[in-house]
């Protein structure tokens, strides 16, 4: 919408009212009563536009126009969220370190303003793309990783991941025992673990390490 407003025009027997041109086309008529302004609505955002009033009265005559009044709508409000992206570590992952590196990628079609992980800084711009990097301390056990971008006009956007801290190692195996002896091999056994999260077994002969044998294989 764009508001119009004017000085009051004189005429020898009184001004009837106003016309409004906007880019040399009449635009609409107000009666004098009605004051010296006028409201123009149904434009196109950011786009300039020129107006010009002329006052008539009782009798028909109308005067020149006046000179010229120009004004530019503004740009529509932004509405398009940023985009945020957690590229490491991945989601659901599981680590023995407590010290995570987070990365990931930021971008918006005005502009990143800031980027944080868990209330922590990682970025602070007004670039439409940023690479960013934090260092957390993760606590055992499950950890909710929560990136919030936002961008020049207030517009934010957030990602999540959970990582699990787990620096609880296994049970010791027990059990082991060897069968099938021959010149040159044998077969070892021990019991299994029961542990949900187990992956596997390294082997080891007089002291060094040997093999690793994944999932329940026990022998």
């Amino acid at each position: 919408m764009s508001g119009l407003s004017w000085s009051a025009s004189k005429d020898d027997v009184g001004v009837a009212g106003y016309k409004i041109y906007r880019d040399d086309t009449l635009r609409g008529t107000i009666d004098e009563g009605q004051g010296t302004s006028y409201s123009d609505t149904g434009l196109a955002p950011s786009t300039a536009y020129i107006y010009a009033v002329s006052a008539f009265d009782a009798a028909g005559n109308e005067s020149a126009r006046s000179s010229s009044a120009s004004a530019t709508t503004q740009a529509p409000p932004d509405t398009t969220l940023p985009v945020v992206v957690i590229t490491s570590p991945q989601d659901n992952s599981v680590t023995n370190n407590a010290q995570a590196v987070i990365t990931g990628t930021a971008s918006d079609n005005i502009g990143i303003t800031s980027v944080t992980v868990n209330g922590v800084s990682a970025a602070t711009t007004t670039d439409n793309y940023a690479n960013w990097t934090v260092n957390l301390t993760l606590i055992e056990g499950t950890n909710t990783i929560t990136t919030e971008a936002k961008d020049l006009a207030g517009n934010s956007a957030s990602a999540s991941i959970t990582v699990t801290l787990d620096t609880t190692p296994p049970m010791i195996p027990q059990g082991l025992n060897s069968t099938g002896i021959t010149d040159s091999s044998l077969l070892l056994n021990w019991t299994p673990n029961q542990e949900s999260d187990l992956s596997g077994y390294k082997l080891y002969r007089d002291n060094q390490f040997l093999a690793i044998v994944t999932g329940s294989q026990t022998n």
